[in-house]
Formats: C-alpha cells, sequence, structure tokens
C-alpha cells in the first residue's frame, strides 16, 4: 500500500503535479481544487513516520516541510471545510513542533548559571590583575561554554518527540 517515498498507493507523488496542471488550465475547476487538496493531504500524512501503535509521527525535518507545504496549500485552495480544518490541524502540529523547549532544564539552567558566573569571576580577576589577554580569552570561553550549553540542551519539539518515538517506529515515513 505505502511506496517507500511514504507516498500512498492510491495517489502517487507524480499525480499531485497532474492535477497541479490541469488546474492551472482550469483555475475555477472546483473538482479538481478538492482532488488537489485531497491528494496533498494524502500525501502530507503518508510522508510521516508510522509506530506499530498505527500513530502517525514527524521524524524528520523533511516531513515537517512536506506537511507545512500541503497544508498551506489546501488552506489556499478553501475547497471543503473539513479538508481545510484538517489542513488548519497539521499546520497547529506543525507549529507545535517547531517550538522550541529546554531538555533537562534544571541541569541546563545551572551549567549555563555556572558557565556565566565562572567566565565574571574570571574576566574581574584577570581585569584586577591587569591582563587584557586574560579578560579577552575569559569572556570568549564563557561565551563558549554558554552557546555550548544552549546548543545541547535547547531543541525543537518535533525532534524531542521523534527521538522518543523512534523505538516504536515500524515505518519510516520520508
Amino acid at each position: 500500500m505505502d511506496n517507500d517515498d511514504g507516498a500512498s498507493a492510491d495517489i502517487p507523488p507524480e499525480t499531485v503535479e497532474e492535477i497541479e496542471l490541469a488546474l492551472a488550465a482550469e483555475p475555477g475547476d472546483a473538482g479538481l481544487r478538492r482532488r488537489l487538496a485531497q491528494a496533498l493531504y494524502e500525501r502530507a500524512v503518508n510522508s510521516l513516520s508510522l509506530t506499530r501503535y498505527q500513530t502517525r509521527v514527524m521524524t524528520t525535518a523533511r516531513q515537517l516541510r512536506v506537511c507545512e507545504e500541503a497544508a498551506n496549500r489546501i488552506v489556499a485552495l478553501d475547497t471543503d471545510p473539513e479538508l481545510t480544518r484538517s489542513a488548519g490541524e497539521l499546520l497547529a502540529e506543525v507549529a507545535a513542533g517547531r517550538r522550541w523547549t529546554w531538555q533537562r532544564q534544571p541541569l541546563a539552567t545551572a551549567l549555563a548559571a555556572g558557565s556565566a558566573i565562572a567566565g565574571m569571576a574570571a574576566v574581574v580577576f584577570a581585569a584586577l590583575a591587569g591582563n587584557l589577554v586574560f579578560v579577552v580569552l575569559s569572556a570568549l570561553l564563557s561565551s563558549a561554554l554558554l552557546a555550548v550549553v544552549i546548543v545541547r540542551f535547547r531543541r525543537e519539539q518535533w525532534r524531542i518527540a521523534a527521538e522518543r518515538a523512534m523505538p516504536a517506529i515500524w515505518r519510516h515515513g520520508i
């Protein structure tokens, strides 16, 4: 039923493009607009990974992008209210997935505060000693440590959900 690229067997990827071309020739055709919206929605949903519990999950940035583009196009087509509502839900899921969140926040906060305090202390001591080179090095080192803490502990929500779902993934999407 599913192809390796995650597209639905009922609506192959080339069909979406064919419907787009037909719609470009007849922009007012409500039937084509609805078929395109349905094809885009099915493509988006089928691009997602599937858990053994039959739950669809976004596990890649590409899936996020495909879902967002399809949902935006469906909303722009303004066809069936049910499809538009489903596209809105998909857009909400994409927006929620793009939210940044802290992992292990107490540890991240402690490490960030510790690197900032240590950096400021080192800068103050180096300044009191009159050593400008150590002032600059201390400031750079504490800034680098703070950046490492942020990069390590701040992640997009979809990545966290994908890591949690990974052991249960039955079929990987695109």
